[in-house]
């Protein structure tokens, strides 16, 4: 049998610990699937292959999920942080927790958040934009009133 190479991992002191986690992770599911350890992955086809989801945990409690499409053009890490500095800046600036629950201004944080992207990510086909946020850290608690229950209708008929 042949001498197998070292496996190589990132210099984390040019790589940020969160990427090189998840290099680590990546390859660990190669070889869960069966994949030699060695084995790189493949350059990037012409064909569209699955959609990239992406969820970014953004500053005070806000999340966005999108998907775009692979292939050529495909989003850098590079790409991805110029999108969060945008996208961070426009919640901060403009996003509310109460906004958040009302659909109408909920489909406009939506359309500015897809321009945004659009613009940012402009060779990728963007596949879908949600904003979500926690409400249990954001949103003031629901008022409660005092003694109020709900009425029971004991009408035999029903």
């Amino acid at each position: 049998m042949g001498m197998q190479a070292e496996p190589s991992y990132p210099n984390q002191r040019s790589r940020s610990r969160r990427d090189f986690l998840e290099l680590l992770a990546l390859g660990s599911v190669g070889v869960l699937a069966g994949l030699p350890a060695g084995v790189r992955a493949e350059e990037p086809s012409e064909e569209p292959s699955e959609p990239l989801f992406e969820l970014m945990d953004l500053e005070g409690g806000y999340t966005l999920e999108f998907s775009v499409s692979c292939g050529p053009g495909a989003p850098t890490r590079k790409t991805l942080n110029k999108v969060r500095k945008r996208v961070t800046r426009y919640v901060a600036k403009n996003v509310t927790p109460n906004g958040m629950h009302d659909p109408v201004t909920l489909q406009g944080y939506h359309a500015a958040l897809t321009a945004i992207l659009e613009e940012v990510l402009e060779p990728v086909v963007l596949q879908g934009v949600s904003l979500g946020h926690n409400c249990r850290k954001l949103c003031p608690p629901a008022p409660r009133t005092r003694g109020a229950r709900p009425l029971i209708d004991s009408d035999p008929e029903l």
